[in-house]
């Protein structure tokens, strides 16, 4: 390539080369090439607005080649050497078996009990089991002793071998993999070790992340994509005076890659926390190598943030240091949240894992919570906002209750843990069919973790660009918590698995109902409506939800509500029975709505099964009004209530079947108004399972 061929145009991440062809404009970003010793220099990001160029270190081709060890190395060394708060928070914690890798050829290792090694030093593998395990060799009870002899390398998965030469290129002589160093077919060893999960990836030396394949048969070393010559070309230039450092020598990359792209590795449900909970980890995608660790955070091709600034995400740090103040509390909880949304997306090969896979950021929740106890003096902190934290008290539960984590909940948020509703947007975009109820008992129907697919906290979102400087809004729990009892299935591990006898002891009001859910053929009217625009996600196109549910009280008003796993259609397509509960939406609706010759229709069932309990209000403080904007401003009133559903041949018994959401500002419940669900309910306690 010519520099005489070239136009150069200043951009953002430096200089843009435009080059012209037939077919018409294609640009590519410029950088200055630099060594890995000046990439770790160069820290300061006020750098950056001194230099007219970009600046990268050159992808390596492979990651299997001398320059890549040879960089991941350096990194390695590079924060040993001078990150003090990268350091593992317990240095002489071992996992109770390892594969020792003592042979620099590396053509066997051998499975070692810790114990009798001593403190060390060891790497931890994060990675896909993938699909197709037939053939994968595993540690189970029948090759225990074989496998502490010895295990010919050649006979483990490709991504095994693959960390094992990682290992011996970084001079690691210890290595933790679930697949071998937990005996598989052993359920007392598997509850004891999946306990452990926290302290093994928090204490490794460091984790090796392989974000591709999603088959561990195939392997992470070799080709990478970024460091090929179709995006990455190296050239000689002649800078023009001032515009950057002195040196010719540039590379020319493609500036239409995609940056960031979900990995294999981020749809699985247990690597949320093996993400989190490292100090160093050293990830391979198939595109380039990064570095992730809790001081600084690179990759080859430089489109990293360097500098990590985990002050907002507390949890996300990974790190065992507690809140300072009853704001960072009340943080902590919006992002356990936070975390719990995420994690929803993700899958799982066992219904059975899913509060056991996320045990280990529980417990680190739990550490840093046990910290700020003295801060908090055992009030309930709710975190509201994205930007602005409301920090409350809601009423205290009854003393004596165990732990104070209950399936995925905690006690100190209870009451807005369950306001948690499915999130049907990101069905597709997560590869889930549909919301389901795991076949195998895993969580009360009262926690997120009793669905099969993504879920989203409603208060996080339901004041979301109303709230103003000035503001104050005041939120009230609208329920007692009289007892909650959530006993955990393995008394190792507190914060994995509970038993079905879970449950938890409510009192509210509580309002019976009728509940129909619709085909409705024509959806257009539905959009006039924030509470089901508030369910689409960008790209999501109309008409694509074809049903929608309906509870109704005595008085015939019917209230949107959303059920935890959408169920078919009980009312016929353009029935009169359809256009009875349409036209008796919110406190406005017709009440007289009953086809003539049709009242047994619209007669109120007694016995009927359904209910709502209603569970928080936010009030609205003040109420603005921009005379040249004709705008409202301010916090309404914003009421959250779970559905129910009565437990057959159990007393004042129910389990939870779905969430609604009234706003009389905005619309989540058709017409502005009073909210008279309530209107006719009474104060009960009931045992919700």
């Amino acid at each position: 390539m010519d520099i005489d061929d070239l136009y150069w145009l200043h951009g953002a991440h430096g200089y843009t080369i435009l080059r012209f062809d037939p077919s018409g404009n294609t640009h590519t970003l410029l950088y200055r090439r630099i060594t890995d010793v000046e990439k770790l220099e160069s820290g300061d990001l006020d750098r950056f607005e001194k230099i007219a160029f970009g600046e990268s270190v050159e992808i390596a081709p492979s990651s299997d080649s001398d320059l890549a060890f040879a960089r991941a190395s350096l990194w390695l060394r590079n924060c040993v050497e001078r990150h003090p708060g990268c350091r593992p928070g317990n240095p002489d914690f071992a996992p109770r078996r390892l594969l020792s890798i003592q042979s620099p050829s590396a053509d066997q290792v051998t499975l070692v009990e810790s114990s009798r090694i001593g403190p060390l030093r060891y790497a931890a593998l994060s990675y896909c089991w993938g699909p197709d395990t037939s053939g994968v060799r595993t540690t189970v009870t029948s090759n225990m002793s074989s496998h502490a002899r010895g295990i010919h390398v050649s006979e483990l998965p490709q991504t095994v071998q693959d960390t094992i030469k990682v290992c011996i290129k970084l001079q690691v002589k210890y290595l933790w993999v679930d697949a071998l160093c937990i005996i598989q077919d052993d359920g007392a060893d598997w509850n004891v070790e999946s306990a452990r999960m926290m302290d093994i990836y928090a204490n490794s030396f460091f984790t090796i992340t392989a974000r591709e394949p999603s088959s561990c048969k195939i392997g992470f070393l070799g080709r990478q994509q970024l460091g090929s010559t179709e995006w990455q070309r190296p050239i000689c230039a002649r800078v023009p005076p001032g515009l950057g450092p002195s040196g010719d020598r540039f590379f020319v990359r493609d500036g239409e890659v995609e940056q960031f792209q979900v990995f294999s590795l981020d749809s699985r449900g247990w690597c949320l926390q093996e993400n989190i909970l490292p100090q160093r980890r050293l990830v391979f995608d198939g595109r380039e190598m990064a570095w992730h660790c809790r001081e600084r955070n690179m990759c080859e091709c430089g489109h990293l943030d360097e500098d990590v600034d985990v002050g907002d995400e507390p949890l996300m740090s990974g790190s065992i240091d507690g809140p300072t103040n009853l704001l960072e509390v009340s943080q902590l909880h919006r992002e356990w949240m936070k975390l719990v949304e995420l994690y929803s997306r993700r899958f799982l090969t066992r219904s059975s894992d899913k509060l056991v896979a996320l045990s280990g950021l529980a417990r680190l929740f739990q550490q840093k919570l046990t910290r700020a106890k003295a801060l908090s003096q055992d009030e309930h902190i709710i975190a509201i906002f994205d930007e602005k934290t409301l920090v409350t008290s809601v009423p205290p539960m009854a003393p004596g209750l165990p732990a104070s984590y209950y399936a995925g909940i905690w006690r100190e948020s209870f009451v807005l843990g369950l306001a948690w509703t499915v999130e049907y947007p990101l069905l597709s975009k997560t590869g889930h069919a549909n919301h389901s109820k795991y076949k195998e008992y895993c969580a009360p129907s009262w926690s997120w973790a009793s669905v099969d697919g993504p879920v989203v906290f409603r208060h996080m979102e339901v004041t979301a660009g109303r709230y103003t400087e000035g503001d104050n809004p005041q939120l009230s729990c609208d329920i007692k918590v009289r007892g909650i009892t959530c006993i955990p299935r393995n008394v190792a591990n507190p914060t994995g698995g509970v038993m079905e006898s879970a449950s938890v002891v409510l009192s509210g009001l509580l309002a019976p109902v009728d509940l129909a859910t619709l085909h409705v053929k024509d959806d257009t009217a539905l959009w006039n409506y924030t509470w089901y625009n508030q369910m689409q996600s960008p790209g999501d196109e109309k008409g694509r939800y074809r049903v929608t549910s309906f509870a109704r009280t005595r008085r015939r008003q019917s209230w949107r509500v959303l059920l935890d796993v959408e169920r078919r259609p009980t009312v016929e397509e353009g029935s009169s029975h359809a256009s009875c509960w349409m036209s008796t939406i919110g406190p406005e609706g017709d009440s007289d709505c009953c086809p003539e010759g049709d009242s047994d229709y619209c007669r109120w069932d007694e016995k009927t099964h359904y209910a709502c309990l209603r569970l928080y209000t936010f009030q609205k403080d003040k109420l603005h009004i921009r005379e040249e904007e004709h705008k409202w401003l301010g916090v309404q009133s914003i009421i959250g209530f779970l559905v129910l559903r009565r437990v057959a041949g159990a007393r004042d018994t129910y389990e939870r079947i779905g969430f609604g959401i009234w706003d009389d500002f905005d619309g989540f419940q058709e017409g502005r108004g009073e909210f008279e669900l309530f209107s006719d309910a009474k104060e009960e306690t009931i045992k919700l399972v």
